[in-house]
């Protein structure tokens, strides 16, 4: 039997966002957005058991990390061993120290150990004997600090101008530590976030600063600047002394972030490093930066609240933000719930979790500001309902359902305008959910009142209501099936249907799939009255009732579904064939009779094939052929986020997608994907069988790498960008940047003339500078007119107009750049005119640096030219004659 329930009311926004596409093609689901954050880190379950097992994992330990440290440019010990790291490491394995410690089957604290083993031997000291990890930090301080003093970051005016050397070293050393803190809460990240990092420690030194950061966290890869300080309880152990004694400090690496992406990363690293003994004050300020940032930390804070194991500190300051600002609160806090589908199988266990979160959260918030928080606490516990009924935690449903349903009858007394649709879609869900525990006969009046409610509402205002009445009614016909009332469950599917027809006939595409369901139901209920015969016909008059053919053929598709549960299948099978020889089927339509054909032919060959030969002249399609699996490996090609993404799952799958099945796979997913996107992949699936992976690649990932560049945060990181990747700096990526917009687009056109710049001597640096500086830009302008450099010239103007608001400069200078071509005739129609114009508004600087360079050009140019005497004229010269 179909039970349908009311959409959930969500809490905090009046735009439910549902997930999904049409057909196969489906959006990324909140779960991928999110990525590692969505799964909450658990102890390593023990590795070895105490004896022999321990101990050979204990001397492979210490033998494999003797060969890396004797690897390092510097020694990680004070002083370096006087024997060689592997003599050191025979001797541990031989006679390794106690390890019958439970703790050390972990294999990260083995490690550790075997760590602190080697240096303690280096030093001629006995291993340690506990765990080590407080021995392994002293020794990362001291070797951080002689990384430091060989790059003479203690000297005098490095960064610290304090002459006694040990109030220098420990000024110099906090500073250190304040860029130590960014790269363990931020690594590993590009070069324009690595250079934020350093000006932590200091502004002028940054880039020495993260020439040691480097060093010692070398960069995972290409686009990197810095690494990641590993493993993690290494640096939650460096970071807790940091952060406690600079509290100010979080507050400045958290306004260097942007992106909610970044700050799972640092609320994640904050509560684990609060969870340490000595370091609860951190998760105070991880909770006042929820608080005082909301975006992106209280955007980031429920979701990571729902899969760590202690989220005090995260709920305190989504807590006291809710109690500051509840409009900022619901704008951020609710962003994530706000995404969830509507209904989630892979998901449905983060999406109960969060839901948990969120409901947690408001309790106090609706219990200290009734006014503000008890209608979206609610909602959340109506949502929390579905959730928990998802993951199959019926008596927790079911309780706050029933919470849910009470909360929202108390504010439909005091509000019965604004509450009573929100009263009865949630004494709709605390019917199914006590339908769902076994109580059929406690369904039956929240089921009835639900539509004794909506019956009242429909009444005043049928459009708004009649579709939520339909779906009460056959919530009702159901649980008055199950309780045996049989002649009452046929009247209320009835109703259902005839409503459901209603609506479909005045809205096909919106309400065909449940005008369906509530056919199937209606003829359940008739078959339970003996009357199974009218099936067909209440079928075959709803489908003829209907105003189109293409919604006639959409709901002929859900009849054949309807078939296809029978014990003869061969009647679906052919109302599926009539269907797909109808010409004009509708995209989606057809996807889905293809879709349930095929499954038929998987199982009954010959009946499909009997069937279609009987209604079609030509042989059974290749579609037919078409495997789910493969499909699906298409799919995954198309919905990757980044082309170069795209490039790594064709590798991987190459040879799979190189089957002549994709394009058949590619012309299915037409049917229902938008088609220039599915043109776009048939375009790049031919030019890799043609000119190989890598060429037919190579514009796409140019063009996602240009859009990269372009949507830098600040010209600094525009800068750092450029410096990473070269690439963009070759002579055909003007011309990609110009395709990436219909129209002229100012960005694009300031982005074209940073190239030309910086393919210049000066380079990189030296466009970036004339961008930011007038005067750079002018001795640029003057050297491309003595150059007679159109190009150079050109792209000057746009940067002087664009950027710089100089437009009589730059106006003078797209003249002088048409004038160094050769013309010799007047200026186009209006140049004179608007140059005259801007002349008048521009400054006196402005105006004598034109003039100097218009006398530059005069002996380049043409200069008895009749557009060289309207600039004279509008310049203020006396002509030559």
């Amino acid at each position: 039997m179909d039970r349908r329930r009311l959409a959930d009311v969500r809490a905090g926004t009046a735009d439910q966002q549902e997930s999904g596409g049409s057909g196969y093609l489906v959006g990324q689901r909140l779960a991928e957005a999110l990525g590692p954050h969505l799964t909450s880190r658990v102890g390593l379950e023990p590795l070895t058991e105490a004896g022999q097992e321990r101990r050979g994992a204990y001397a492979a330990a210490v033998t494999g990390l003797a060969r890396h440290l004797a690897a390092l440019p510097d020694s990680p010990a004070e002083q370096a061993p006087g024997r060689p790291w592997s003599a050191l490491a025979e001797q541990l394995a031989a006679h390794p120290p106690g390890l019958d410690d439970p703790r050390l089957g972990n294999a990260l604290t083995l490690q550790i150990t075997a760590l602190t083993s080697l240096l303690a031997a280096a030093a001629g000291n006995a291993p340690p004997g506990d765990s080590g990890e407080r021995d392994l930090i002293g020794h990362e301080r001291g070797y951080l600090r002689r990384a430091a003093v060989k790059r003479s970051l203690f000297e005098p005016g490095v960064l610290s101008n304090r002459t006694d050397k040990d109030e220098r070293v420990a000024e110099a050393w906090a500073a250190l530590e304040r860029a130590l803190a960014g790269i363990i809460m931020l690594g590993p990240c590009d070069t324009g976030q690595a250079r934020a990092i350093g000006a932590l420690a200091s502004q002028a030194r940054a880039d020495d600063v993260v020439n040691w950061l480097a060093a010692l966290y070398p960069p995972p890869g290409e686009g990197f600047r810095l690494g990641a300080v590993q493993p993690d309880r290494l640096a939650e152990l460096l970071l807790g002394p940091v952060l406690t004694g600079q509290p100010g400090l979080l507050g400045e690496i958290g306004a260097l972030l942007e992106a909610a992406d970044d700050a799972y990363s640092v609320l994640f690293a904050l509560t684990r490093t609060a969870a340490h003994p000595g370091f609860s004050q951190v998760g105070g300020q991880a909770a006042d930066l929820i608080a005082t940032r909301p975006y992106p930390f209280a955007v980031a804070a429920p979701v990571l609240a729902a899969t760590v194991t202690q989220p005090g500190p995260l709920r305190d300051g989504l807590i006291r933000l809710g109690q500051q600002d509840p409009q900022r609160f619901r704008q951020t806090a609710y962003t994530a719930i706000d995404q969830l589908p509507e209904i989630s199988v892979s998901g449905a266990l983060f999406s109960a979790a969060l839901t948990t979160e969120i409901a947690g959260i408001l309790r106090p918030l609706a219990q200290a500001n009734p006014d503000a928080y008890l209608p979206d606490l609610a909602a959340s516990l109506n949502n929390l309902g579905l959730r928990l009924a998802e993951v199959g935690q019926r008596q927790a449903a079911l309780a706050r359902a029933q919470e849910a349903a009470d909360t929202y009858r108390q504010l439909a007394d005091a509000s019965p305008d604004a509450y009573l649709p929100h009263l009865a879609a949630s004494l709709t869900n605390l019917g199914l959910r006590l339908a769902d525990a076994g109580q059929r006969q406690a369904a039956l009046p929240p089921a009835q009142e639900a539509v004794t409610i909506l019956r009242q509402l429909t009444d005043a205002n049928p459009d708004a209501y009649l579709p939520d009445l339909a779906t009460a009614l056959t919530n009702l016909g159901v649980s008055l099936a199950e309780t045996g009332q049989r002649q009452a469950a046929l009247a209320s599917a009835q109703e259902a249907a005839d409503t459901y027809r209603q609506l479909a006939q005045a809205s096909p595409d919106a309400y065909i799939p449940d005008l369906a369901m509530s056919l199937r139901n209606l003829g359940n209920r008739l078959a339970e009255a003996g009357r199974a015969d009218e099936v067909s016909q209440i079928w075959e008059s709803a489908i003829a009732a209907l105003p189109d053919a293409s919604s006639r053929l959409a709901l002929t598709v859900e009849y054949a579904r309807h078939q296809l549960g029978e014990p003869d299948t061969s009647a679906g099978v052919e109302l599926l064939v009539g269907v797909l020889m109808t010409p004009g089927v509708p995209g989606p339509v057809e996807a889905d009779a293809r879709q349930l054909l095929r499954g038929q032919w998987r199982q009954h060959p010959e009946a499909v094939q009997a069937a279609w030969q009987s209604l079609s002249t030509v042989p059974v399609p290749d579609w037919m052929y078409l495997s789910d699996e493969h499909t699906d490996m298409v799919i995954g090609w198309i919905n990757n986020g980044t082309w170069a993404e795209s490039r790594q799952y064709f590798s991987d799958h190459s040879g799979q997608l190189l089957a002549n099945t994709t394009p058949i796979a590619l012309n299915e997913l037409a049917l229902t994907a938008p088609e220039d996107l599915i043109g776009q992949h048939r375009d790049l699936l031919d030019a890799i069988r043609e000119h190989g992976l890598d060429s037919a690649y190579q514009p796409l990932i140019l063009a996602d790498t240009l859009q990269q560049w372009m949507s830098a945060s600040n010209w600094d990181a525009s800068r750092a960008f450029l410096h990473d990747h070269p690439e963009l700096l070759d002579d055909d990526i003007p011309g990609l940047l110009a395709d990436l917009a219909e129209d002229p687009d100012p960005e694009i056109t300031v982005h074209q003339a940073l190239l030309v710049l910086a393919g210049t001597p000066a380079g990189i640096d030296g466009a970036y500078q004339a961008l930011e500086d007038a005067d750079s830009l002018q001795a640029t302008a003057s050297a491309a007119i003595m150059a007679r450099d159109t190009g150079l010239l050109q792209a000057c103007s746009n940067i002087e107009t664009l950027v710089q608001d100089h437009a009589f400069a730059g106006a003078m200078h797209t003249i002088l750049a048409w004038l160094l071509t050769g013309t010799t005739g007047q200026l186009p129609d209006g140049w004179a005119s608007e140059l005259a114009t801007l002349a008048a508004r521009a400054g006196p600087a402005e105006k004598d640096t034109a003039l100097a360079q218009f006398t530059t050009a005069l002996a380049t140019i043409a200069a008895d030219s009749a557009a060289v005497s309207q600039l004279r004229h509008i310049l203020g010269l006396r002509d030559k004659t």
